[in-house]
């Protein structure tokens, strides 16, 4: 005997997250998002005669299951990773973007969002926080250091009625292109980047000098001097066991500048 899903609501944007289980005749529902689903239930004797019967589960409610970051040029989600704790880094961000309230079920009353404390409402889909006109996204800015934006459903328009599940992301922007100097003829090869143990970094055409190279996280501070002397072509490894999950920047002083190069730990 066993369970399975035939039909369910269609999947809130970047927010799939209902599951399920079981152990013979019982089904164990996981993270169901507001919407109608049939599971069915097969059995087999031991002549091997199957008989099957369909279950209707319906999930009442609301929900904002995630926030997307939206590139409003092609009005399309970014391919920018956007999480509870991301950093945003605005030289490699779409130049005009918006944030979008990925809902369950997919007509609601409105959004109610709070972007720093700074409240706004949208009362019809795709629910964007800068507003869109008719599909087309507006346009917002974001200013660098740390920020929260929340996103509450309500049944009503205008953030009446019954309030349903909401949801908060804390992000921090920063701008690695803004710290960059004018060395942009020295090469840095760093790989594997994304890492999760260990980022070997070279510098290919740089010859015989003096130079500096820290790791620094996304807030500025600073995490580590990897290499300070005399360089010789050597390959520097900056171990990444035990750091945490982010962006961080790899500051290389030279005589002739500064360079900045963007690294990744990711697991």
């Amino acid at each position: 005997m066993n369970w399975s899903l035939i039909s369910y609501p269609i999947c809130v944007t970047g927010y799939c997250p209902y599951s399920y289980d079981s152990f013979r005749d019982t089904l164990i529902l996981i993270n169901l998002i507001p919407g109608e689903y049939i599971f069915r239930f097969t059995a087999t004797d031991m002549d091997d005669l199957t008989s099957s019967d369909d279950i209707k589960i319906i999930v009442l409610g609301q929900v904002v299951g995630s926030l997307s970051l939206i590139d409003a040029d092609t009005d399309s989600e970014s391919n920018y990773s956007f999480y509870d704790g991301a950093i945003l880094d605005l030289a490699y961000l779409p130049p005009r973007i918006n944030f979008r309230a990925n809902i369950a079920p997919s007509s609601i009353g409105s959004v109610r969002f709070n972007y720093d404390g700074t409240n706004r409402t949208e009362n019809v889909a795709p629910y964007a926080y800068f507003g869109d006109t008719n599909g087309d996204y507006n346009a917002g800015t974001l200013s660098l250091g740390s920020h929260t934006l929340s996103a509450w459903p309500y049944t009503g328009s205008n953030a009446t009625g019954t309030q349903g599940q909401g949801i908060t992301y804390h992000f921090t922007v920063i701008n690695s292109a803004a710290r960059a100097g004018s060395t942009e003829s020295l090469l840095m090869n760093a790989y594997p980047n994304p890492s999760s143990d260990k980022i070997n970094i070279s510098l290919p055409n740089f010859s015989d000098g003096e130079i500096s190279v820290s790791i620094y996280n996304s807030q500025g501070g600073l995490i580590t001097n990897l290499f300070e002397g005399n360089y010789q072509k050597t390959e520097m490894i900056w171990n990444v066991a035990d750091i945490p999950d982010g962006i961080y920047l790899c500051k290389i002083n030279t005589a002739a500048g500064t360079k900045v190069e963007k690294l990744v730990v990711k697991r």
